[in-house]
């Protein structure tokens, strides 16, 4: 018997996501808890979790933690800077987020496609 591991979408993003974050707050506890860097990594954190081409990038929000209007691009963006492994895992993570909606969606169209043909088998 072989020992095959099947995952679906759902779990392989939740996996993902638990990892960054996990790996976010180690990077945020290298900061002082007053500084710009730790507000940042710290009280957006639902931010990060989004698929980036979600994010609002064009209307500005007052966050009362920085004392600026930003958009939620801005503070995403701002955040990455603090550290250059924590951006290259934020865009791998995102990256691997796009490839597999863009899977689900054409196996989404490849059951409809699969479904047509039985229906037109069967009559």
């Amino acid at each position: 018997m072989t020992g095959i591991a099947s995952i679906d979408r759902f779990h392989m993003v939740q996996m993902l996501t638990r990892s960054f974050n996990i790996f976010r707050v180690q990077i945020m506890k290298q900061f002082n808890k007053s500084s710009r860097e730790y507000k940042l990594l710290k009280s957006p954190w639902k931010l990060y979790l989004m698929r980036y081409d979600r994010l609002n990038r064009t209307t500005p929000y007052y966050d009362w933690h920085f004392k600026d209007y930003l958009t939620q691009e801005h503070v995403v963006l701002d955040s990455l800077d603090c550290d250059q492994t924590l951006e290259n895992t934020y865009w791998v993570m995102q990256d691997f987020m796009v490839v597999l909606k863009e899977l689900t969606v054409r196996l989404n169209k490849l059951n409809v496609l699969l479904m047509a043909i039985e229906i037109l088998v069967i009559s």
